[in-house]
């Protein structure tokens, strides 16, 4: 749950108000709703700033859609919350709380940092309490795909998937460098799409070949040891 101050109002600040969170609600316990779907909810924030999809803190979170207070306003706070749990006397529960940190080069690419560190924890198996990221994982390896664009041949714009696969000595807070680039029929790197470390997943990109002239293209995607190459053709 995660919220923010300062606030105003009758409740702010008090434990009335974070019972509220708690349970889902606004802090005075008004009614919650996704202001993209428009659709009520107990979970705030469950958009993707990364691919831009959801309701997420800046441009994801419409103001004039929303009567809470604006995104930019006070810093953030989060509280846990868990299902009730039945004990018997003298019972005992143990509760595993992993809080997880990650930086990037900016903002978003500390977002997908993150996003691979639970990614690793989940293709882990470990038994007993986490006490590091940072250990090399030796879970299974993700395929390393470059597929063909789409569409080709193509007029001026295409999009080219891909798919980063676990590396064998990549551990969580050190990621993969993924270079993507296109040559032409001489070999000559006329563009460059990307070039940043990549956690495992599947990503897309759009190639604007519009300054290009009409003819064979080859892209080629290297990744660690991995690398592909694959042929695009531009027609005007």
């Amino acid at each position: 749950m995660i919220y923010i101050e300062p606030h105003k109002g009758s409740h702010a600040g008090t434990p009335y108000a974070l019972r509220n969170y708690q349970q889902g609600a606004g802090y005075q316990g008004e009614y919650i709703y996704d202001p993209i779907t428009f659709v009520g909810t107990r979970f705030w924030l469950t958009g993707d700033p990364v691919s831009g999809i959801g309701w997420y803190e800046g441009p994801g979170w419409p103001s004039t859609l929303y009567t809470t207070p604006r995104p930019d306003d006070g810093n953030r706070r989060m509280l846990i919350s868990t299902h009730p749990f039945t004990f018997a006397v003298n019972d005992t529960q143990e509760v595993v709380i992993v809080i997880m940190a990650a930086r990037g080069s900016s903002n978003l690419q500390g977002i997908e940092m993150l996003k691979n560190n639970f990614r690793q924890l989940n293709l882990q198996s470990y038994s007993g309490l986490l006490t590091s990221v940072g250990e090399t994982t030796t879970s299974r390896n993700y395929s390393f795909v470059l597929h063909q664009n789409f569409p080709n041949p193509f007029n001026s714009r295409t999009m080219i998937r891909y798919v980063i696969p676990t590396l064998e000595t990549q551990n969580a807070m050190t990621l993969p460098k993924v270079t993507l680039k296109i040559y032409d029929v001489l070999g000559r790197e006329i563009k460059t799409l990307v070039n940043e470390p990549k956690p495992l997943g599947e990503y897309e990109i759009e190639l604007n070949a519009s300054g290009f002239a009409s003819g064979v293209y080859f892209y080629k995607l290297e990744a660690g040891k991995y690398s592909a190459t694959k042929k695009l053709i531009l027609l005007r």
